[in-house]
């Protein structure tokens, strides 16, 4: 069995996980943009709204908001969205993000590894889940996504301005 300790390198529990990305919730979304842009000098995706479903413990709807940095560290901003898993908390550190090859292996992965699943996403009218959360017992928060959403994430990632 693996257990938390087992966690030092993310990579090498989960198969293919990566690129790691960082989530912010912020409460308002452009104003983060020009905010974070100015502060740290990143370059940002175009702004997207899209409405997502949750199914699971933490199951909800909701228009979501969000936009990357370009470069490093991979940082994702979502607009808050309150009474949803999307809600900012004392900080407005959310997630840690990383890309995998199957959802339910690496949930299968993370269970064992004694995570526990919060919930699965996709855009509402899609029929594949395209992401997932598991929390650890020490509060971390862990998305992956489905890789076969990568390539459409890159392409929209490279044209950051």
């Amino acid at each position: 069995m693996i257990n938390a300790t087992d966690l030092i390198r993310i990579e090498k529990v989960l198969p293919y996980a990566g690129p790691m990305h960082l989530g912010l919730i912020v409460p308002d979304l452009n104003r983060a943009i020009e905010s974070y842009g100015r502060l740290f000098g990143w370059k940002w995706t175009s702004t997207v709204r899209v409405r997502h479903e949750i199914e699971g413990p933490c199951a909800a709807e909701a228009e979501l908001y969000v936009a990357f940095a370009a470069g490093s560290p991979l940082v994702e901003l979502i607009e808050d969205r309150p009474g949803t898993i999307w809600t900012a908390g004392n900080t407005p550190f959310h997630h840690f993000g990383c890309w995998v090859r199957d959802l339910d292996e690496a949930g299968n992965i993370l269970v064992h590894a004694g995570f526990t699943f919060r919930a699965r996403g996709r855009r509402v009218g899609t029929r594949r889940f395209a992401y997932a959360y598991y929390g650890n017992p020490d509060g971390l928060l862990l998305e992956i996504q489905d890789a076969r959403f990568q390539p459409g994430w890159q392409t929209w990632l490279d044209g950051a301005t």
